[in-house]
């Protein structure tokens, strides 16, 4: 998704991605890709842009070609699992929402964490922009994934967002 947004977001400011080559790196290795000229570009994403200030300077945000909000991850499961499960799914489907709304209300609280799983300092973890969780399953917040996805061809046909959501059984 990252690249297929950094081709769409070239593409929209007069760049032919077609000139461009793309090598996987691991985000903490990007910055210093970029400072050492290994690589003319990066995208960078938190906390690592954060990290890189005084290295890197941005220039443009991919994720914006695709949407303003959307789904960058899901979890899914298969239709007989889910069938078959329903108490687990809506306990699950719970869980899910209630942690991501506690995670939007409370940063700082989550700022520790993060520091600790990226390995960096909890002061500038303060100073990222942080991701949003969904609290809810908008197949309008999915689309435009999957339209990006059709386009770049990674998937052989159009698929509504609207089709991937099952309900949970009363």
């Amino acid at each position: 998704m990252t690249q297929f947004a950094t081709e769409e977001w070239l593409a929209q400011n007069g760049a032919d991605p077609s000139t461009v080559r793309f090598v996987e790196l691991p985000g903490s290795a990007m910055a210093a890709s970029v400072a050492r000229g290994t690589v003319a570009g990066a995208m960078l994403s938190e906390p690592f842009l954060s990290a890189s200030r005084a290295d890197c300077r941005p220039f443009g945000k991919c994720f914006d070609a695709l949407a303003k909000q959307f789904f960058l991850n899901a979890w899914f499961a298969r239709r007989d699992w889910f069938a078959t499960r329903p108490e687990i799914a809506r306990k699950l489907v719970g869980v899910a929402i209630e942690s991501a709304r506690w995670a939007n209300t409370h940063q700082a609280q989550t700022a520790s964490v993060l520091a600790s799983m990226a390995k960096l300092d909890s002061e500038l973890i303060k100073t990222t922009t942080r991701a949003r969780y969904a609290s809810s399953l908008d197949p309008h917040d999915m689309q435009p994934v999957l339209d990006i996805a059709y386009r770049y061809k990674a998937l052989e046909k159009p698929i509504a967002a609207a089709e991937l959501i099952l309900k949970a059984p009363v």
